[in-house]
């Protein structure tokens, strides 16, 4: 099997672009990554810091697998990319976890670009 082939999409429940927003910035990173922290933060996840990315996550408190009671329910990734010497592309993935807390996360889009 090509490891270029993804049938990920079969499989599935949500559409791709239901877990995946791209928007520019003329925002430094530093700056981006500050204002999507506070606002996740303020929301009530736990967020890690990373050199280039930024993760925004919530545990599971009722988990029903008694092996992953600290694993991460959801899980949400910003990576924010340089198209120019003052344009960003900033782009947050979920992972994984519960579609409707995404949409939660979705709000912070607009709060980022202030």
């Amino acid at each position: 099997m090509a490891s270029s082939l993804d049938l990920s999409g079969f499989f599935e429940e949500e559409e791709v672009s239901q877990r995946k927003i791209r928007f520019t910035s003329t925002h430094e990173p530093e700056e981006l990554f500050s204002k999507i922290e506070n606002s996740a933060t303020h929301m009530g996840f736990k967020v890690q810091r990373g050199q280039s990315k930024l993760k925004v996550m919530q545990n599971c408190t009722g988990s029903k697998s008694p092996k992953n009671k600290d694993s991460t329910s959801f899980l949400v990734c910003t990576e924010v990319f340089e198209l120019g010497p003052s344009l960003y592309v900033v782009e947050i993935k979920k992972s994984h976890g519960d579609p409707a807390v995404y949409r939660q996360v979705k709000l912070l889009q607009p709060t980022a670009d202030l």
